[in-house]
């Protein structure tokens, strides 16, 4: 095994980890724009067992991120809108996009926001004009986990048919994986 890859393992099996997809988890569902499936996809393609308890440290922070929002919006909904809009590539049509789309279909847009590039952190600022909070809060759990485990098995499926090859050239993989979220971004910012 190489030095390299004995890192990346090493990485894998630390406790640190685990606190920092907690931590990423929590500042993306409120003030960071990069989201954690970043940092979920590149464990499981190295770990795909261990990566499994990052990505739920993961959950556990979005979750208690858009907690805070929504609580903050409650009590003070401009200027919590105002920390929302403040966020890099965050934009008032996203917000009122947020904002239609629970009027329209109730806090199922969470669910279809997941996927659909609409930022969590602005339905959790709009969400107290329509829900109260524990509803808020029991619908973010399946739209919060079920993108988490797509970006979780994806990294996964690709850490296991590729195996040989991370092996080889952990840096490569790496680097290929990098490739692939900056074309993302790239379009995604670019369609905003």
């Amino acid at each position: 095994m190489s030095d390299e890859l004995e890192r990346f393992e090493a990485w894998g099996r630390s406790l640190s980890r685990i606190w920092i997809g907690a931590l990423w988890g929590l500042a993306e569902a409120t003030v960071f724009f990069l989201v954690p499936d970043i940092l979920i996809t590149t464990s499981a393609l190295f770990s795909p067992k261990r990566s499994f308890a990052q990505m739920i440290a993961v959950l556990i922070g979005a979750l208690l991120g858009g907690a805070l929002l929504y609580t903050a919006a409650d009590t003070y909904p401009a200027e919590a809108k105002n920390v929302v809009l403040n966020v890099p590539f965050v934009k008032m049509h996203t917000l009122e996009q947020a904002e239609r789309e629970l009027q329209d279909r109730g806090l199922w847009a969470l669910c279809l926001g997941a996927f659909s590039g609409v930022p969590y952190k602005t339905y959790a600022v709009s969400a107290p004009r329509f829900a109260p909070f524990e509803m808020f809060m029991a619908m973010s759990l399946p739209a919060r986990l079920s993108r988490f485990l797509v970006s979780w098995g994806s990294g996964s499926l690709l850490g296991i048919f590729f195996r040989r090859q991370i092996e080889a050239s952990p840096s490569a993989a790496l680097g290929l994986l990098a490739i692939c979220w900056i074309g993302f971004y790239t379009y995604y910012w670019s369609v905003i």
